[in-house]
């Protein structure tokens, strides 16, 4: 009995691995973008939907830590007012290509405006 609790997690694995491999395969593909033009439009597309304007955005290459993915440090300033803001802070978490929100910052008020600095990361494929 205790060998047969101890081997269950490795029962089935010629199959699990696969399966594995098309799941990465897939995230690779629908959630990672291929280019920064595809960043761009979408931070431009969630901007635009949640009623905010997107001011100036910065990319910068990091050090490769997995193959086939190139990281993006990513950072914008956006102005809207405040409920909007929120909202496109919650739509890049949602977003359907991978973002992940390393740092906020909120800046001065011109006239109810709020400027927002954030600093976004994704990644890149860089091969396939």
């Amino acid at each position: 009995t205790l060998k047969a609790r101890q081997t269950a997690p490795w029962r089935g694995l010629d199959k699990k691995l696969p399966e594995a491999r098309e799941e990465i395969s897939s995230f690779y593909k629908e959630r990672l973008p291929s280019g920064y033009s595809a960043i761009s439009t979408n931070l431009d597309q969630i901007a635009s939907s949640t009623g905010v304007k997107v001011e100036s955005e910065k990319y910068q290459e990091k050090d490769p830590e997995v193959g086939g993915l190139e990281p993006i440090e990513i950072q914008a300033q956006v102005s809207g007012d405040y409920l909007p803001l929120v909202k496109f802070i919650n739509s890049l978490e949602r977003s359907k290509l991978f973002f992940v929100v390393d740092d906020l910052r909120l800046g001065g008020q011109e006239s109810g405006k709020v400027q927002l600095q954030i600093k976004l990361e994704t990644y890149l494929r860089t091969a396939q």
